[in-house]
């Protein structure tokens, strides 16, 4: 095809401009800092910039024009640009589905006809399409002139002739029917996949190198209109909430064992020893990816068929009526024996777009390749899936005299014929590739033969390629975590070792007492942070308890951050996975604790879907990193925080539960992890973590106790169950049939749900003036300890009629602020909407 040897000549000549210098469309002192290369890591500054963010915030809300409803804005790093796109929202909260208007810049119509496209479409595959496949392209192209192609890839070190001549032919292939065409370069995927260690800014100087090898193939997102280049961590950061939210859509519909199917897109094997929960990530975050860039056409390397399987389900379980194409193109063989797939990990089975030409020779010369076989022969193969196509004109194999003469194919047919029946030797077809191939790869060791180019190559060639995770390399990027906050916290009376008392009778474990010690000791206001999913009515373990708990570490000056865990509640179904619902439930409580007694100063409520979303970009980079790093045998023991049992038929997203839980932790800049002994696992996780990491500060964790059931045998109060639990807004005649039915044996103390309430609430709560309980003989005594209340109930000084009666008194009391406040306006109809929602686990 004479034309595209024209593109890549063209591409040739222009070898020695100097990168491109230009202004995007957003007019700022950031952006020209970007711009004149004063930013270290100027692609994760770019999606990090709280102004830039607010200014793509305001953009994002503007209508877009019909004629162009789809708006890009350019970003830049070392000169390369990379497209991120602002597109308007679906009634879902996902993003415009493709049944909308092509969202694609303007382009001239096609003059090709429905056939030539699929044939050139065809092309691609290696084969004719399917009788289905052809169907769906013609109505694509019936209603869309311009439909939208993505491919994608990893930046996972030097570029190999798959990654470059083949990605481009196909580029071009798809261009030319009228496809405007999106390639996803996928630097965060290449992150949890643990490509450089995860390492993101090798992963992006990498990035670039892979874009300036196109340029140079004449592949320019800058010069052609129906080609976008767009970085992925630059994107998903853009549009957190669609892109996360359809990730975590995903994650429920599919099982852990399911999702595992799909390990070879990342280039695993599904039965390897040791299985991390990246390999759970890592698909349904692909399976985001075409929905983010609204493909018409996915355009992938046969070994992502299992990926675009799971999106094909997907689409099934949400019924979305306008499904993609898939085009599946053929891998290029490795040039050892039985390499199904060119490895940049082996430099000696893959031959790299910078390689010199007597590499390309050499590597040539030793190349698998015996006389007259053609099935896995790599030399044939590069011959009829690069050669061939880039010379339309036919190939002419050059030989001696006498070795017969020069020969001339037209198609590669012909020369596979010739192969097979020996006409053609091994000998004179790798001499031949040799000669083609270094043809092809000139213009890219002309671009990079000086300049910044030049040191760029270097650069990348000296990168160390290592499938292990490295130190924690988030810390050296500008990533923000929760912003430091101007509010004055309220400082605390005690002294130190008192403050370091209260802090500790808070756990009924701490882990460890002597980081806790040194924790008060360095901060007047150490950050707790405690979570909670909105999951129904609360109940005393929720309200009066977790109050308790809070006033204590408040006194002590912590800083307590409550993390409302609406989109965790959302992944673990309660309230039927019904966001809307979730988060009036998450209003409700904490006007409830506004309520019942809690001492604001020093507390913070943040909704976890707001503050996940406003810092996408560091939070998702932590819970990749978490992801990489924990094997799912780990996170599995770490699914009974969600009040289920390993292995119960484990949903992908309980699995992605425990990682943002942990994530959550860094997030927050928690020195304290404050949550009930059933989350311990999650908490240890998060220290482990840190050793693996090798982050030296790891959160002092402090686990409250778990209130008792009131039934026989319950270990935990359940709201699932109204008559095992005393909610926050009982009516005082419930309280007291409750507790009145409630399990109490005379004189024993284990398992006895009426003391223990008495010890955790009552007696903490009521400490200045003491508790006043009934005696067997008549009269009443105050007890300001509780053990001594317990060795009377022991001694059968107290009986459990008379002990239930003093707890029903002082529990009305603590309950009747509550009732008052929901008893009218817009908490009675709060409370009302509340109550009519069914809990569900």
């Amino acid at each position: 095809m004479k034309q595209r040897g024209d593109r890549l000549a063209a591409g040739g000549c222009d070898m020695l401009r100097q990168m491109r210098v230009g202004k995007p469309p957003i007019r700022s002192n950031f952006c020209h800092r970007l711009i004149e290369g004063r930013t270290k890591n100027p692609i994760l500054v770019l999606l990090c910039e709280p102004r830039l963010h607010n200014i793509l915030m305001t953009i994002r809300s503007i209508p877009l024009r019909p004629i162009k409803p789809l708006t890009a804005l350019t970003s830049y790093t070392n000169g390369n640009k990379f497209t991120c796109l602002l597109r308007p929202r679906g009634a879902d909260g996902f993003l415009c589905s493709r049944a909308g208007p092509t969202h694609s810049p303007l382009l001239p119509p096609s003059s090709v006809s429905i056939n030539e496209k699929l044939t050139n479409l065809a092309a691609i595959t290696g084969a004719s399409l399917s009788i289905e496949a052809e169907k769906e392209l013609r109505a694509l192209f019936a209603q869309k002139p311009h439909p939208i192609a993505y491919d994608r890839f990893e930046p996972s070190g030097r570029v190999t002739i798959a990654a470059g001549l083949l990605r481009v032919l196909n580029s071009w292939r798809l261009m030319d029917v009228g496809c405007h065409v999106r390639l996803l370069v996928a630097d965060s995927h290449a992150l949890l996949n643990n490509k450089f260690g995860g390492d993101l800014k090798k992963l992006q100087s990498v990035s670039t190198y892979m874009v300036e090898v196109w340029k140079a193939l004449g592949l320019d997102a800058d010069k052609t209109p129906n080609l976008e280049i767009i970085l992925a961590s630059t994107e998903t950061a853009r549009h957190a909430d669609a892109y996360w939210s359809r990730v975590l859509d995903a994650a429920g519909r599919f099982t852990v064992e399911r999702v595992q199917q799909c390990a070879p897109i990342m280039g695993r094997k599904e039965d390897d020893v040791v299985q991390n929960t990246n390999r759970i990530l890592y698909p349904l975050m692909q399976l985001a990816d075409g929905f983010l860039l609204q493909a018409d056409i996915y355009q992938h390397g046969a070994d992502q068929e299992c990926g675009n399987d799971l999106v094909r389900e997907y689409i099934v379980h949400k019924n979305i009526p306008n499904k993609p194409v898939f085009l599946t193109h053929p891998l290029l063989l490795g040039l050892k024996q039985e390499q199904f797939k060119m490895s940049t990990t082996d430099p000696e089975s893959a031959i790299y777009m910078d390689d010199t030409a007597s590499e390309v020779k050499a590597k040539i010369k030793k190349a698998y390749c015996v006389p007259g076989e053609v099935e896995g022969n790599p030399v044939l193969n590069y011959m009829k899936y690069v050669v061939f196509p880039f010379h339309a004109e036919g190939v002419t194999l050059e030989r001696s005299d006498k070795n017969g003469g020069h020969l001339t194919f037209a198609t590669y047919g012909e020369l596979e014929a010739a192969f097979l029946s020996e006409k053609v030797h091994p000998a004179d077809l790798k001499p031949c590739l040799a000669k083609y191939l270094n043809a092809l790869l000139e213009p890219v060791r002309q671009h990079f033969a000086s300049g910044p180019l030049k040191t760029l190559l270097s650069s990348i060639k000296k990168l160390k390629v290592s499938p292990t995770p490295d130190s924690d390399k988030l810390v050296h990027l500008s990533l923000p975590g929760f912003p430091e906050t101007v509010k004055e916290w309220k400082p605390s009376t005690l002294s130190l070792e008192e403050r370091y008392a209260v802090a500790r009778s808070v756990g009924e474990e701490c882990i460890q007492e002597s980081e806790l010690r040194v924790l008060m000791e360095k901060k007047d206001h150490p950050v707790c942070y405690d979570g909670f999913e909105p999951s129904g009515r609360m109940h005393i373990a929720q309200g009066v308890l977790r109050t308790v708990n809070v006033n204590k570490l408040t006194s002590s000056g912590s800083v307590f951050r409550f993390w409302v865990a609406d989109w965790f509640a959302m992944l673990n179904n309660k309230m039927g996975g019904d966001l809307d619902k979730i988060r009036l439930v998450g209003q409700y409580m904490v006007e409830i604790w506004k309520s019942v007694g809690m001492d604001m100063t020093n507390v913070e409520f943040l909704w976890a879907s707001k503050e996940i979303i406003s810092h996408s970009s560091s939070y998702w980079l932590r819970v990749m990193d978490i992801a990489r790093r924990t094997t799912i045998a780990r996170t599995l023991k770490c699914c009974t925080i969600m009040g289920r049992k390993e292995k119960e038929g484990m949903q992908a997203a309980q699995i992605l539960y425990p990682l943002m839980q942990c994530a959550d932790i860094f997030n927050l800049k928690a020195d304290i992890c404050q949550l009930g002994i059933d989350q311990r696992k999650i908490n240890m996780l998060a220290r482990d973590y840190c050793e693996q990491a090798k982050i030296r500060f790891k959160p002092v964790v402090l686990s409250h106790h778990m209130l008792m059931g009131l039934k026989e045998g319950q270990e935990k109060m359940s709201k699932s169950d109204p008559e095992s639990a005393i909610f926050m807004e009982d009516a005082a005649d419930d309280v007291s049939r409750k507790i009145e039915n409630a399990f109490c044996p005379e004189g024993v103390v284990e398992a006895n749900p009426i003391l223990d309430y008495m010890k955790f609430i009552i007696c903490p709560r009521f400490a200045a003036q003491g508790v006043t309980v009934k005696l067997i003989d008549g009269t009443e005594e105050t007890f300001v300890a509780y053990q001594k209340l317990e060795d009377a109930f022991v001694m059968r000084q107290i009986m459990g009629a008379d002990l239930k009666k003093a707890l029903t008194h002082y529990l009305n009391e603590i309950l009747e602020p509550v009732r008052k406040h929901f008893c009218n306006g817009e908490a009675l109809e709060l409370l009302a909407k509340v109550r009519s929602f069914r809990t569900t686990r």
